[in-house]
């Protein structure tokens, strides 16, 4: 079970968001948007890593949660996930 995220990886080395899908923990929470930087996931610096081994640390089961820090301009911040299913209702 992931976050909802759809990542990018940029000429800079670093990994985005490139968009939230709708039903899921990010789209619903609503502070995660395209183009934040992800800096690290539950505490751990993933500067370098490659798209799949960042996408990995964002799975989970559901229910857990799951802490991303990231970067939007000059800001750092972090939020707190929980990874839920989503319902067909959030998915329409």
């Amino acid at each position: 079970m992931g976050l909802g995220l759809l990542l990018k990886t940029e000429n800079d080395g670093f990994t985005y968001v490139k968009e939230t899908i709708q039903g899921f923990a990010a789209s619903l929470q609503g502070t995660t948007m395209p183009n934040d930087c992800i800096i690290a996931v539950d505490g751990r610096s993933v500067e370098g890593w490659d798209l799949d081994a960042i996408k990995q640390l964002t799975f989970g089961e559901e229910g857990q949660p799951c802490q991303l820090t990231l970067r939007r301009g000059n800001e750092t911040f972090t939020v707190n996930l929980v990874r839920i299913v989503p319902s067909q209702s959030q998915l329409d």
